[in-house]
C-alpha cells in the first residue's frame, strides 16, 4: 500500500469472509432447547477446521435473518476513532477505561463439529435442524457427570437453504 494513502487514512482493510479457512457463512436464527427461549439472529461461519462459530446480533443493529453474512459482519464491526487532540487526552485520563473494539469479534458460541450430531426432518417444508453437541461439563456440573449435551435449534429462511448448510455442516472439512 502507497505511505500517502496510508498517512490520509484513506486504506480499506479485505474481508475475512472472504478467506479459504471459511466454509460457508449466513445469517439465520438459533435457539437453544428449552423452555422459555427465543429465537436469536445469529451470523453463523463453518470454519475448514470443523467448528461452527456463532456470532449474536444484537437487536439494535437490525440485522434480520437471510441477510447477507458481510451485512452482518461489517454490522459487528464497531466504528473508527480517529485518533484526534481531543480523544487523546480523554484516553489518558485515569478514570476512562477504553471499550475493546474487538468484543463482538468473538464468537459467542462455537461448536466442534465432529463431536456433533446434526438431525434433519427432510420433509421439503422444514427451514431448521439441531444440532447436539457432546461437550465436557465444568463447574457444579462436572460433579453429576463429566459429558453433557448441548441442542441448539436452527432457522433459516428457505428448505434450500437448510438443505445447503445441512450438507455444509455434514461434509469432511
Amino acid at each position: 500500500m502507497a505511505p500517502e494513502l496510508m498517512n490520509e487514512g484513506n486504506f480499506e482493510l479485505a474481508s475475512p469472509l472472504i478467506s479459504d479457512q471459511l466454509c460457508m457463512a449466513n445469517v439465520m436464527e438459533t435457539k437453544s432447547v428449552g423452555m422459555m427461549r427465543s429465537w436469536r439472529t445469529v451470523l453463523a461461519i463453518i470454519t475448514t477446521d470443523s467448528f461452527l462459530h456463532l456470532f449474536y446480533l444484537p437487536s439494535y443493529l437490525r440485522v434480520q435473518s437471510g441477510s447477507a453474512a458481510e451485512v452482518a459482519f461489517h454490522a459487528l464491526v464497531p466504528p473508527v476513532e480517529i485518533p484526534s487532540e481531543k480523544n487523546t487526552k480523554s484516553i489518558q485520563t485515569a478514570s476512562f477505561k477504553p471499550k475493546l473494539w474487538s468484543t463482538q469479534l468473538l464468537p459467542s458460541v462455537s461448536i466442534i463439529l465432529p463431536n456433533s450430531k446434526i438431525h434433519f426432518i427432510n420433509d421439503e417444508v422444514n427451514s431448521s435442524f439441531e444440532i447436539t453437541e457432546t461437550i465436557l461439563n465444568q463447574g457444579v456440573g462436572k460433579v453429576f457427570s463429566k459429558i453433557g449435551a448441548r441442542k441448539i435449534l436452527f432457522r433459516t429462511r428457505t428448505y434450500e437453504q437448510t438443505k445447503e448448510w445441512v450438507a455444509a455442516l455434514i461434509a469432511p472439512k
